[in-house]
């Protein structure tokens, strides 16, 4: 171990590192009396600990803590001094020493300074176990991103394979299934885009992903998109991705249900979509003003895969509830409990 005495009493370095041999501690030392020395030391000697006097000719103890804190501030200090008040006693350990000593009081010193290089260890372990962690979130936080890059490409094979079948195609029948289906699958890899996107991997912004998904939507019916003006009114919530792709595959279905009904007199129709976080309900509505058309199910008839996937969705995985009312247009709210989906990790 090499200590600095920060000291102008070579008597009194020599009945400290006495004390300290007695103490069972082997060490070099060496002996600054002045700020320039001290400074130099410390790049030279790069101690283990120093012990400094409060009081030099030219010099004190206050200083060289400070000049401790700004250079090496994981070396135990320690000052060692004849008199010391209480008020610069506390004002000195608040400051950044580890201890004090009165000289009257030496025998001491052996148990000052392992306690002060326990400490040190200590902090410098905590410290080393936190470069890791961060170096293991961060590395976790590349496979994750990865990961949901990857999800999405694969998810775009598998869209352009629809495509590619859908062409193929001539029964119209056949080539509505493949556009549902292909819808869907959109709606599951724009949240794993989204969430790529993200800064924060573990959480999507619900608000600009409803917003894209039911652009892209509109984009696929340019011809009503034009005659159909969308309202968005949308709190800004953030949620996983178990939250973002069950809940972006229920307004796929809504809003493309929206795109089947009709608007009589080529009239310009209403498309509202509103989302409210109460924080321990997230309610979801959307609204339009046209009628059921025919790929849209009414009142009395047998529920579409849409209406059964919707169903399953909101109330088995998300154990919400989707209610429907008809005054006026179609109206979908979905209610559920988004607390355990803020965030993934």
């Amino acid at each position: 171990m090499k200590i600095l005495f920060v000291e102008d009493r070579a008597e009194d370095v020599s009945l400290a590192s006495r004390e300290l041999r007695l103490g069972g501690f082997e060490f070099t030392s060496l002996v600054s009396e002045t700020e320039a020395a001290f400074r130099a030391d410390l790049e030279s000697f790069s101690p283990d600990l120093i012990l400094s006097d409060y009081c030099l000719p030219s010099f004190d103890g206050m200083t060289a803590l400070r000049i401790r804190n700004e250079r090496c501030p994981l070396v135990p200090f320690i000052l060692v001094t004849g008199s010391l008040d209480e008020e610069t006693a506390v004002n000195c350990i608040k400051s950044g020493a580890d201890d004090y000593i009165l000289k009257q009081n030496l025998k001491r010193i052996a148990v000052a300074v392992q306690a002060a290089l326990e400490k040190m260890d200590n902090l410098r372990r905590r410290q080393e176990a936190e470069v890791r962690m961060r170096a293991s979130l961060a590395e976790k936080e590349v496979l994750l991103r990865e990961l949901y890059h990857r999800t999405k490409n694969s998810m775009n094979v598998v869209l352009a394979l629809l495509r590619i079948g859908k062409d193929s195609l001539a029964d119209p029948a056949a080539r509505t299934v493949l556009d549902d289906f292909e819808d869907r699958i959109y709606a599951m890899a724009l949240a794993h885009d989204k969430l790529y996107e993200h800064h924060d991997l573990s959480k999507i912004n619900l608000k600009d992903y409803f917003t894209d998904l039911v652009d892209s939507i509109r984009a696929k019916h340019p011809a009503l998109a034009k005659r159909l003006d969308v309202v968005y009114d949308l709190d800004s919530v953030e949620g996983s991705i178990d939250l973002a792709v069950p809940l972006g595959m229920v307004v796929n279905e809504l809003v493309t249900g929206c795109f089947h009904r009709t608007f009589p007199d080529q009239r310009r129709g209403n498309l509202r979509l509103s989302m409210r976080d109460r924080g321990d309900e997230l309610e979801l509505t959307i609204a339009d003003d046209g009628q059921d058309g025919p790929g849209e199910p009414g009142k009395g008839s047998s529920p579409s895969i849409g209406i059964q996937l919707m169903t399953s969705i909101v109330g088995t995985q998300l154990k919400g509830t989707l209610t429907r009312s008809d005054d006026r247009g179609t109206r979908w709210t979905i209610r559920l409990d988004p607390r355990g989906y803020r965030t993934r990790i």
